[in-house]
């Protein structure tokens, strides 16, 4: 489906950009979140420090299944869709979900999901996003700008305060 994929869209070459000691990290963020129960657990209590931090914009992009582990204070940022919205190949069809997403001017795109789920993926493909963060895998180098490799050995949470440092989050 990728090979199709590729074949049938124009590849949006992102420029390149430069991380800087100096830098104030990015103003405009997109979090990819996970639904499922575990993951989304863990997520959440990321996602509640978020709370504190009101000097950046963050936009969360989320199946529905999963809005219930996040914090309701939050809920005027997410975007979520629903298996209504997916064609049969699994993809994104729904214009009112893409054109919110689309229209999200953001600096970073941060995608948190452990799991391959094709409908964000092909998303995370289209986005015109200079910078693009998520976890190795592989599809990852058609993906993302920056990969963050699992260390199976230590706890989520650390890959995830590393993507908070990254981004000038804390």
């Amino acid at each position: 489906m990728l090979v199709w994929y590729k074949i049938t869209r124009s590849y949006i070459k992102t420029p390149l950009i430069k991380i800087a000691e100096g830098g104030k990290g990015a103003d405009n963020v997109l979090f990819f979140l996970p639904s499922d129960n575990v993951n989304a657990q863990i997520t959440a209590y990321f996602v509640n420090q978020d709370l504190i931090n009101k000097k950046k914009t963050i936009y969360y992009f989320v199946h529905e299944t999963g809005l219930k582990y996040y914090p309701s204070k939050l809920r005027n940022s997410f975007i979520t869709y629903k298996d209504e919205d997916l064609n049969w190949w699994g993809l994104i069809i729904n214009h009112s979900v893409l054109n919110k997403v689309k229209s999200i001017n953001c600096d970073v795109l941060v995608d948190l999901n452990q799991k391959q789920k094709p409908a964000e993926k092909f998303l995370i493909m289209d986005l015109p996003t200079k910078l693009k963060i998520g976890f190795h895998s592989f599809l990852s180098d058609e993906l993302y700008n920056l990969t963050i490799k699992r260390d199976k050995s230590s706890f989520l949470e650390k890959q995830y305060s590393m993507i908070e440092r990254i981004l000038g989050l804390t």
